[in-house]
């Protein structure tokens, strides 16, 4: 996870950036300060336990992490329950901070077998579809997209996760069905993730304004993150109301509270994207946090946004 930091002497606006995975994104065409994580609650705190423990348990029956190219062939040759289990580590190995290099063609092997997959144990398409999102390879959207209308929830979400990892145009139409889910809040969060990774178009910003009144309240706060991200002010009164630390702890969702500072994180994502906006009206709130905040990285932050916001004086 990213706190970036304002720098002194503002940079180009950057291109937006709001990545859950921890592997670098291509390099943008502008400079970048403004990094806004769109995971304040994308995975369930529980999911994330869950998965953490069970690598732990495979590395110690594993040993040695295997290549890349060793893990997938025991995902297509391997034993019923091999196979899942090396899905899994592969999914885990290609999404570390400086993953193993892989050949030219190993998109088109992985998108293979997440095809040939389907009628297999579900957590093996589950997690190569996590795979082809690590690779951020356009080459893997045809077979994300292919699988995506029959997909169980837990392979559907994983599937739009990855289109956003990729950025590929080619995702927006499976993106933008996906923010208009009524019925699942996690699905238009990782949809509002998704879209933000795609080139600025009027059609996907106006369908973002339209949850900044989302019932579900980090839908909200998540869709202002996405329209400052593209320099949109449509969601500065969202922001102005995530700059308040007791207030955002109380809305926080519940099985949320106990992640760390969850309501330290949201404000640093809070601060990040008002900064981008220039309004005035984020003066006296970064003012405070700056002074007041009990975590150093969010006073530190406002501090720091009150510089940006004094740069265009």
């Amino acid at each position: 996870m990213s706190d970036e930091i304002l720098p002194t002497t503002p940079p180009p606006p950057p291109e937006p950036i709001l990545d859950p995975s921890r592997a670098p994104a291509p390099p943008p065409e502008r400079l970048t300060f403004f990094t806004v994580v769109l995971q304040f609650f994308l995975i369930p705190v529980g999911i994330v336990a869950a998965c953490a423990a069970i690598f732990l348990g495979l590395r110690a029956v594993v040993g040695q992490s295997k290549s890349p190219d060793e893990l997938l062939v025991e995902v297509r040759e391997g034993g019923v329950n091999r196979r899942w289990q090396a899905a899994f580590e592969l999914s885990q190995v290609l999404s570390q901070p400086n993953p193993p290099s892989v050949e030219a063609d190993f998109v088109d092997k992985v998108a293979a077998a997440f095809q040939k997959s389907s009628s297999d144990d579900s957590r093996i398409q589950e997690y190569l579809a996590l795979i082809l999102g690590s690779l951020r390879d356009k080459r893997g959207t045809p077979a994300l997209l292919v699988a995506l209308p029959g997909a169980g929830p837990t392979l559907r979400f994983n599937i739009l996760m990855s289109l956003g990892a990729i950025g590929d145009p080619a995702g927006r139409t499976a993106l933008l069905d996906a923010l208009r889910d009524a019925g699942d809040a996690g699905v238009r969060k990782v949809a509002l993730f998704g879209l933000s990774r795609l080139p600025k178009e009027e059609a996907t910003l106006v369908e973002v304004r339209s949850h900044l009144t989302d019932p579900v309240v980090d839908v909200k706060w998540n869709a202002a993150l996405v329209l400052a991200a593209f320099d949109d002010p449509a969601g500065a009164d969202v922001l102005a109301s995530m700059l308040d630390r007791e207030a955002l702890a109380r809305q926080i969702p519940p099985g949320e509270e106990g992640e760390g500072d969850a309501a330290g994180m949201a404000l640093r994502n809070a601060i990040s994207a008002a900064a981008r906006l220039y309004q005035e009206r984020f003066r006296a709130p970064f003012d405070d946090l700056s002074k007041k905040d009990k975590d150093d990285k969010v006073r530190e932050l406002a501090a720091e946004a009150l510089k940006w916001l004094d740069s265009r004086k």
